[in-house]
């Protein structure tokens, strides 16, 4: 008998056969209904062939292969969960790297695979269509290189631009996928700055997971929206400037300069980074201010790299559609990418009264974020990255110290946003850290901390997937605006707040839908009662054309109007309604209370098993009523 190869012998049956069982688990689970013994016997014995098969090919690149004896868990585990498995799957994965990293390929591999997988989960989790408020004008503003609201966001709208010229999906979807791609580079730009500056392929895993998992960072990559372009600029900053502190090379210098000046060029509120970047510099090299040699070409870079904000004068000189404020002046222009009209907002929280209770938010949104116990792993890194290389802490705490204290003076609903940078900071400081601790380590203990945090990460991870999963499949937006501008009255004007305004832009610049219909955006005009300037807008118009709202107020009921339900939103008239509208379907009937029902409308035409049934039903008086109905 021919004797089995070497690799054969190796293997351990155990983990073999508990490779082979999670496999055929997960592919059982995969069936939405259930499985007959004589179906599930040949899946169980073909998932351990599978198993044996991919052990034998693993040992031959990797000497160490127990962690896959965690996959045992969810094999005993009593409940199917996709969720449950992906994140034991995941954290045995992580430790297997963490194991073997010495003996794995080198190159740009990790970062590839980085890329490509978070690319996946963020587009598995894509929002299908058109988005609302901030959202919806960014995708509007790249399909139509418009200009969008202060700052301008300049470079986002040309590179959202070169999205839309992408032939999947429509344009929507395109700009949505523009945030997955930031979201996915900057991770990849993370795992090698990480590995590059520690050696260690699992800290670069561990940083990426700890953020690429974290809610509003995996929020922000499905979404149209600037965040994830914030995100990816502060991580090329950052990592172009430490691999200068490790080559004092005017070329790493000058591309650290190229990054910082279009981060600024696409959101002001980054040059408040020069501060730990500056000290971070001199701290490194302190000599450089007096070598002019070595820095002009950097300071020449930084402002070359300003001149993407020529776009907004330029852009609006040529009449772009989407233009809501023209930028004419100097003044407007600096007004514009200053956005000195939200100035009033900066450092809103200043005193201790105020700011000790937005220190509490800042702890909860931390936890929000990244879990209870993995904030505290990236306090944890402080140490070592400090005993390490002092400036290296100085350049990531401080980027995390300024951008926090901004973002969290700052008087707006969306801290949670303003905060991406910190985060990212925070992870490049988790994955130096971590990376620089291994050194001390046993190799037991590094693959027990590794296996630990790559759960935590996991869970984190599974955590936030029914959301993304459900956002995923959420078209409300382009239902409800598609809705309204059908069915609104020729030449009709809609009042609409922000939120509601965008997606009908959209639709009316992109897709051509309804350019009969005017869509306003009522802005809140100062002191004034926000339901008083909604009643001055629809009082101007009303005897002109028809006005639809997409707001309610109860000082609507005291005016005189009448409103008739259109979709979500109101038609406004001063006469009552007389006869049905043309959408609605006839169908009289009486009842003896003084109630004659005269017709409905049933918003969907096809209705599917699970689908909320919107139905409005068209009824009046005929005689003086006693109570109210229902």
């Amino acid at each position: 008998m021919k004797a089995w190869p070497a690799g054969l012998r190796k293997i351990n049956a155990a983990q073999g056969v508990i490779l082979g069982l999670y496999l055929s688990r997960v592919a059982a689970e995969t069936s939405a209904e259930g499985l007959r013994w004589l179906v599930l016997l040949p899946i169980v014995l073909g998932g351990i062939a599978i198993g044996i098969g991919l052990l034998a090919t693993l040992r031959r690149i990797a000497s160490r292969t127990w962690p896959i004896l965690a996959l045992a868990a969810y094999v005993i585990y009593p409940q199917a969960n996709p969720l449950v498995a992906l994140a034991i799957g995941g954290a045995a994965l992580v430790m297997l790297i963490a194991l073997n990293a010495p003996s794995l390929p080198r190159g740009p591999w990790l970062e590839i695979g980085v890329f490509l997988a978070a690319l996946t989960l963020y587009v598995g989790t894509l929002a299908p269509t058109i988005l609302p408020a901030d959202s919806g004008e960014f995708q509007l503003v790249s399909a139509v290189l418009g200009i969008a609201h202060p700052p301008g966001y300049p470079l986002y709208t040309m590179l959202g631009r070169l999205f839309t010229l992408l032939p999947i999906g429509e344009i929507a979807w395109r700009v949505n996928l523009y945030g997955a791609a930031c979201g996915a580079l900057t991770l990849a730009v993370i795992a090698r700055s990480v590995r590059r500056a520690t050696g260690s392929t699992s800290a670069a895993l561990i940083a990426v997971g700890a953020l690429g998992l974290a809610a509003t960072y995996w929020a922000q990559s499905t979404t149209a929206n600037i965040r994830t372009l914030t995100a990816l600029l502060t991580a090329l900053s950052l990592a172009r400037l430490l691999r200068w502190g490790e080559t004092r090379s005017r070329r790493d210098l000058i591309a650290f300069a190229v990054c910082f000046g279009l981060g600024v060029g696409h959101h002001a509120s980054i040059g408040l980074l020069g501060f730990p970047f500056l000290a971070y510099i001199l701290a490194a090299d302190p000599r450089i201010v007096l070598q002019p040699k070595r820095w002009g070409g950097a300071a020449l870079a930084l402002i070359a790299s300003l001149a993407v904000l020529a776009y907004l004068p330029l852009r609006s000189l040529m009449g772009s559609s989407f233009d809501p404020s023209p930028i004419r002046t100097w003044d407007a222009f600096v007004t514009h990418v200053l956005a000195l009209g939200f100035g009033g907002d900066f450092l809103h929280y200043r005193t201790w009264d105020a700011l000790s209770p937005r220190a509490g938010v800042w702890v909860e949104i931390m936890r929000l974020q990244f879990g209870a116990i993995l904030p505290w792993a990236m306090l944890m890194a402080v140490w070592p990255t400090a005993r390490s290389n002092w400036r290296t802490l100085l350049l990531l705490g401080g980027t995390w110290a300024i951008n926090t204290l901004a973002a969290i003076t700052y008087r707006a609903p969306q801290t949670v946003e303003y905060l991406i940078p910190s985060y990212v900071a925070l992870a490049m400081l988790l994955g130096y850290g971590l990376g620089l601790a291994q050194r001390a380590w046993p190799r037991w203990a590094n693959a027990t901390v590794i296996a630990g945090l790559a759960l935590l990460a996991a869970l984190n991870g599974v955590a936030n997937w029914p959301s993304y999963h459900t956002l995923h499949q959420d078209a409300s937006a382009r239902d409800y605006a598609e809705a309204i501008l059908r069915d609104a009255p020729a030449d009709a004007l809609i009042l609409s707040s922000w939120h509601r305004a965008t997606p009908f832009w959209y639709l009316q610049q992109v897709e051509g839908m309804r350019p009969d219909v005017e869509v306003t955006y009522v802005y809140p005009e100062g002191a004034t009662p926000n339901e008083q300037v909604w009643l001055r807008r629809i009082g101007e118009e009303i005897d002109q054309r028809p006005v639809i709202v997409t707001n309610w107020f109860y000082a609507y009921e005291g005016v005189g109007y009448h409103w008739l339900p259109l979709h979500d939103a109101w038609l406004a008239s001063r006469e009552p309604l007389n006869a049905l509208p043309a959408q609605a379907t006839g169908s009289a009937a009486s009842f003896e209370e003084g109630i004659r029902i005269l017709g409905y409308e049933l918003a969907q035409d096809k209705l599917t098993p699970g689908d909320a049934v919107e139905l409005i039903v068209y009824w009046q008086p005929t005689q003086p009523l006693a109570r109210d109905y229902s």
